[in-house]
Order: structure tokens, then C-alpha cells, then sequence
């Protein structure tokens, strides 16, 4: 019943639950053997907490030891503690407060029972010669000492009280009478070390006593959590049970539920089966339908391109084509009012039978027919347009280049006319200036021509200094004139020139001018492609309707005669 493996034996191989849970199947000897398994895993756990905590407190007494100083070690007995087993509680006194006591606290204090087969060590901390004191404060002593001794008891009377620390108990007075080698302590000075070391130990007991309390406390605490853990623990476990018998209980409804439904379900695919087949049947009649009409088509455009290509170059009516194209769109409008005001009997059409899909395949050939007259009519307006536009555009690039000539022309010719105007001016100037020079050279000719008449016959002087530089003068102006005058004439001769470019480049422009008027003339041509774009598109959106009717019609159809929608 029970698993032999180690970590599954105790759970049961047919319903997986735990041994607790099998009260009067299961047999005495695996209940024996669950129970001690259980009992000592429990033990080795103790055993394993027990260990830890030994170890703790042993590392943290040690770890304190070693931070104690030497001086320390007659006080808390440190030979004693070596056979003290170790504690489990903190014994640090730093959270104890200080506090005074009096010599009735250590008189009401229960010394304890003596132990006087223990042998006693005393280690001498004290060096005697340093304690001595002055003559003068030895009344003092005395006082102190005497006043001390009425009231407190006789020191060799009473027994100090037990060391928590240390393994049994030892007199204070003893201790120091039992010393041979040590020279007497005076009184007051015992008492007031004993009041010290009784102070001491009741410390340490108080902190021993609050130690114990708290970890009491955090005992109970850890025993609380522990119970809650097993109290989480055994409802986890009752949880799972449960939760493996409800999917034990659904796979066992669901292998019972699939049994029954296997032949239902068997028949249903069976019969889709069929239906998925006559389907595929009717969608290969319908793709052998479509490669028929895509080859017709094929032949449609061969057809058109011949057309086309025999049109090339005469010019059709366009006006009256798109009338015709317009007229043949209204038509298709009219067509498809008339398909959707029957569209309602098209459940009734498709049960007499197979006329009415016939009449619209007729129409849908009709229309595609004049789809593609109407789309070999914008073809071949649209090739015209694209002409035109190129033409057009090239007409204008023309056009662009020749008014850049003629500004360039234009501008040439103006600073041509400003040259010959400023020529024109200096010619004018010089021609005043030699006129002017001529007028000086013949004032001064008559006035050379008198002073000889005067003097008769004496022998010609040589003209002047004057006269001299008035004959330079003028023989430069004439060569200036001249000059002027071939410049004038070379100016004249290229405004002349020029003139007759910019005549040219004018009438170039107003020959370009009317080249780019004369696609205005195509807006006709425009307007009926647009036309023809439009036919051609709504009549596409008519066809694919006309094509989705059709195929709801004949859908509709063969489902009356199926009596039974196939499934996709």
C-alpha cells in the first residue's frame, strides 16, 4: 500500500494521501514504524537545537573570558567556574543600576550551608605596604573600626554567602585566617572589602535573576511560534489532500465525460468532414470560373492594345465619348438600383433556381465589357495628357531660357545705349574744344599775319611759345575727334547689332509664347480623362458589387439545397 522509498513511504501509492489518514487500513507494523520514524526525527531535532544552543553560550563564555582581566579572577572564581557547566542565559549586569547597601542588607542575607572539605586558594591581591597609614589617623581607624564592629556581628561568626559563579561557598574570614604568610588585616579594612564584594555578588544575582526572566520569556515565545508553524503545517498538508482528491475527482469526470461524447463528436467530424469537401468542390468550380474570366480578360487587353495602337495618332472626339461613357455609366447605376431593389428576393430567386445567377453573369460580362472600353479610352487619354504635359513642360523650359536671354540682351543693349550716350558726350565736348582751338589758332594767325605786314620785309621769327603749344593742342583734338568718331561708328554699328538679337529673341518668346498656349487647348482633353476616371472607377465599384451579390445569391442557393450552412 505504502511506498518503499524512504522519502515516499509514508504516503499511499493508490490515493497519495498520508498514513495518518488511513485509520483502521493500515497495518500495526507501519504504524509502528511510522511512529518511532516520527519520534526519533523529533529527538535528532532536539538533540540538534540543544547542540547549538551548548555551542553558543559555550563561544560567548569563552569570548567573555577572554575580554576579563586577570585581577578579575579571585572574584568570580575562576577555578570553580572551570567545573561550572555553562549557562544558556546572558549573564552581563551593564543594564543593572547602581545602588548602595547597608550592613543589615548582608545581615538578613541567608549565607547559605558552608562546605569545609573544599579546598581553598587565596591568591593575595593586595600589597599590604602600600595601605599603611599616618600615626595621626590611627584614633580615626580605631573609631571607624570599632563603630563598624557594634554594628555588625563578629566577622569569624557569620559566613559570606554563596558565589552564583562559583561551585561551592567559602568564608571570607577563613580564607584570609587560614593564609600563615600573611600579615594581620586591621578591621576596618575587611569590613569595608566584604561590604564591597557582598554588593558585588548581589548584582550578579540580580542579573542572573533578570537574565532567567528574559529568557524564559523568549522561550515561551519560541515555543508559541513553533506551534503556530505546525498548526500552518498541518493545514497546508489537509489542503493539498484536498486539492489532489478534487483533480482526482475532475479527471475522473472528465475521462468519463470524454468516453461518452467520443461517438457524438466521431459523427459531428464525419459530417463536417463532407461538408469541408463540398465546399472545396465549390471552390475549385468557382477558381475554375475566375481563371476562365482572367484568361477572357487577358484577350480583352490584347484586343484594346491592337486598338490603341491603330488609333495612335488620330485625334478622337473626346466630348462625345465621354457623353457615351457617361450615358454607359448611368446605365451600370441604373443596372445596380435594379440588383439591390431585388436584393431582398434574392432568398426567392435563388430557390426557383439558376436563371437568376445566368441573367447577372450576363450583365457582369455586359459591364465588364464596358469597363474595359471605358479603361482602354483612359489609357489612352492619359498617354496623351502625359505628351502633352512633357511637351508642355519643354515648351516652357524654352520658354524660360529665352526670357533669360533676352534680360540678358535687354541688359547688354542698355549698357551699350549708356557707353554711346557717354561717347556721344565726350564727342561733343571734344568737338567744342577743337572749334574753340581753331577759333584760338586763327585769332592767332591774324595776328601773326598783321605784325608781318607791319615790319615789311623782314625775315619770318619763329612762332612763339604759344602758338606752338596751341598747334599741339589742336593736331591732339583732331586725333581725339577721330577717334571718337571710329568709336561712335564701331557703337553704332553694334547697337545696330543688338537690336536686331533683341528683335529676334522677341519673336523667338511670342513663338514660345504661343507653343505654351497651345496645351490650353487639350483642356478638353483633360476634363474627359478625368471623366473617363471616374467612369472607370465607378464602374469597378459596381462589378466588385455585382460579383459579391452574385456570390451571396449563390451561396444562399446551395444552402437551401444543402439545408445546412457548411462549416468554415
Amino acid at each position: 500500500m505504502f511506498s518503499g522509498s524512504v522519502k515516499l513511504q509514508e504516503k499511499c501509492k493508490h490515493c497519495g494521501r498520508s498514513w495518518t489518514e488511513h485509520k483502521g487500513v493500515i497495518s500495526e507494523a507501519h504504524l509502528q514504524t511510522f511512529l518511532q520514524q516520527k519520534q526519533k526525527s523529533q529527538e535528532d531535532k532536539d538533540k540538534k537545537e540543544a547542540e547549538a544552543k551548548h555551542a553558543a553560550a559555550a563561544k560567548k563564555l569563552a569570548k567573555k573570558r577572554a575580554s576579563q582581566a586577570v585581577e578579575d579572577d579571585w572574584l568570580f572564581g575562576q577555578d570553580a567556574a572551570k567545573d561550572e557547566p555553562p549557562k544558556l542565559e546572558d549573564d552581563s549586569d551593564d543594564d543593572l543600576g547602581f545602588r548602595m547597601f547597608s550592613a543589615a542588607d548582608f545581615v538578613n542575607s541567608d549565607p547559605g550551608p558552608p562546605e569545609p572539605n573544599r579546598q581553598l586558594k587565596v591568591v593575595n591581591l593586595i600589597d599590604w605596604g602600600e595601605c599603611d597609614v599616618a600615626q595621626e589617623l590611627a584614633g580615626a581607624g580605631e573609631a571607624t573600626g570599632s563603630s563598624a564592629s557594634t554594628m555588625a556581628p563578629p566577622v569569624e561568626a557569620r559566613h559570606t554567602p554563596p558565589d552564583p559563579r562559583g561551585g561551592g561557598e567559602m568564608n571570607f574570614q577563613e580564607s584570609f585566617g587560614s593564609a600563615p604568610n600573611l600579615a594581620p588585616v586591621p578591621q576596618p579594612g575587611n569590613q569595608d572589602l566584604l561590604t564591597e564584594i557582598q554588593h558585588l555578588r548581589q548584582m550578579l544575582a540580580d542579573a542572573n535573576e533578570e537574565k532567567d526572566i528574559q529568557v524564559a520569556i523568549v522561550r515561551d515565545e519560541v515555543l508559541e511560534k513553533q506551534q503556530q508553524i505546525q498548526e500552518l503545517t498541518r493545514q497546508k498538508s489537509e489542503t493539498e489532500a484536498l486539492l489532489r482528491e478534487a483533480r482526482q475527482k475532475i479527471e475522473n469526470d472528465a475521462s468519463h465525460t470524454a468516453d461518452a461524447a467520443v461517438p457524438e463528436q466521431l459523427a459531428e467530424v464525419q459530417q463536417l468532414r463532407a461538408h469541408v469537401a463540398e465546399a472545396e468542390a465549390k471552390l475549385e468550380a468557382w477558381e475554375t470560373k475566375d481563371a476562365a474570366t482572367s484568361v477572357e480578360i487577358q484577350q480583352l487587353r490584347a484586343r484594346v492594345a491592337e486598338t490603341e495602337a491603330q488609333l495612335e495618332g488620330q485625334k478622337p472626339h473626346d466630348q462625345s465619348e465621354v457623353l457615351h461613357l457617361r450615358a454607359r455609366a448611368d446605365e451600370a447605376e441604373a443596372l445596380l438600383k435594379a440588383l439591390q431593389q431585388r436584393d431582398p428576393t434574392a432568398q426567392a430567386e435563388a430557390n426557383r433556381g439558376d436563371a437568376a445567377p445566368q441573367d447577372q453573369t450576363s450583365e457582369v460580362e455586359q459591364l465588364k465589357v464596358r469597363a474595359a472600353q471605358a479603361e482602354e479610352r483612359l489609357q489612352a487619354l492619359q498617354q496623351k495628357d502625359v505628351d502633352s504635359s512633357a511637351e508642355l513642360q519643354q515648351l516652357r523650359v524654352r520658354a524660360a531660357e529665352a526670357e533669360a536671354q533676352l534680360e540678358a540682351m535687354k541688359h547688354e543693349q542698355q549698357a551699350k545705349q549708356a557707353e554711346l550716350e557717354a561717347w556721344q558726350k565726350k564727342d561733343a565736348a571734344t568737338s567744342a574744344e577743337v572749334q574753340q582751338l581753331k577759333a584760338q589758332a586763327a585769332e592767332a594767325q591774324a595776328k601773326l599775319e598783321a605784325s608781318q605786314a607791319t615790319q615789311g620785309a623782314q625775315p619770318p621769327e619763329e612762332p612763339s611759345a604759344e602758338v606752338q603749344l596751341l598747334r599741339v593742342r589742336c593736331a591732339q583734338a583732331e586725333d581725339r575727334l577721330e577717334a571718337l568718331q571710329q568709336k561712335d561708328a564701331s557703337s553704332s554699328a553694334e547697337v545696330v547689332q543688338l537690336r536686331a538679337r533683341l528683335s529676334e529673341a522677341e519673336a523667338q518668346l511670342e513663338a514660345l509664347q504661343r507653343s505654351t498656349a497651345l496645351p490650353e487647348q487639350h483642356a478638353e482633353d483633360a476634363q474627359a480623362a478625368k471623366a473617363l476616371r471616374d467612369v472607370r472607377m465607378h464602374a469597378e465599384q459596381q462589378l466588385a458589387w455585382i460579383l459579391q451579390r452574385m456570390g451571396v445569391t449563390h451561396q444562399a442557393a446551395e444552402l437551401q439545397k444543402v439545408g445546412r450552412a457548411p462549416c468554415v
